[in-house]
C-alpha cells in the first residue's frame, strides 16, 4: 500500500493550522478553513493551496503531471476509505464535479462554470459526514 502524504495548512486570516491529506495526482485548488470558514485559493503563481499556505509543496509540483484540467476540491479519510471530490474542466465553458470513494466514482455532475462547480463541491462537503460523525 502506498503511503499517504500530509501537510499542515495555515489560514492567513485566523492563523488556524490543520493537518491535511495531499492528493497524489492533482492539486488542491480550494480549501475551507475549519476555524473561520474562509475559502482559500492559491496565491498568484502557485498551483494549489498547499503551495500557498502549506508547510510543503504539493505532490504534482514535486513530480508534475500534464495539464491543469483537474482540481481537487477536497479529500477526506473516512472509516470507509478515502473520499475525494474533484472539479474537472470539460471545455472552456463546461465543468464536471466528480465524487469518488476509494477511487470508485459515486457522482458526476456537470456545471456551467468553475464557480458553480466550486459551490456544488462545497455543498456536497457540508453534507458529507464529518470525521467526528464517521467514527464508530
Amino acid at each position: 500500500m502506498t503511503s499517504r502524504t500530509f501537510a499542515t495548512l495555515r489560514c492567513p486570516d485566523c492563523g488556524h493550522s490543520s493537518r491535511e491529506l495531499m492528493p497524489r495526482d492533482a492539486c488542491l485548488y480550494y480549501f475551507v478553513c475549519p476555524a473561520c470558514e474562509r475559502l482559500l485559493k492559491p496565491r498568484p503563481g502557485d498551483c494549489c493551496v498547499f503551495c500557498s499556505y502549506g508547510d510543503r509543496p504539493c505532490q504534482p509540483r514535486l513530480s508534475p503531471i500534464p495539464g491543469d484540467a483537474r482540481r481537487t476540491l477536497w479529500t477526506m479519510d473516512t472509516r470507509g476509505g478515502l473520499a475525494e471530490l474533484h472539479l474537472e474542466r470539460q471545455s472552456d465553458s463546461e465543468w464536471n464535479v466528480l465524487l469518488s470513494m476509494n477511487g470508485r466514482r459515486l457522482l458526476r455532475h456537470g456545471c456551467e462554470s468553475e464557480a458553480a462547480g466550486v459551490e456544488l463541491g462545497m455543498q456536497i462537503k457540508r453534507r458529507w459526514p464529518s470525521r467526528r460523525e464517521d467514527r464508530p
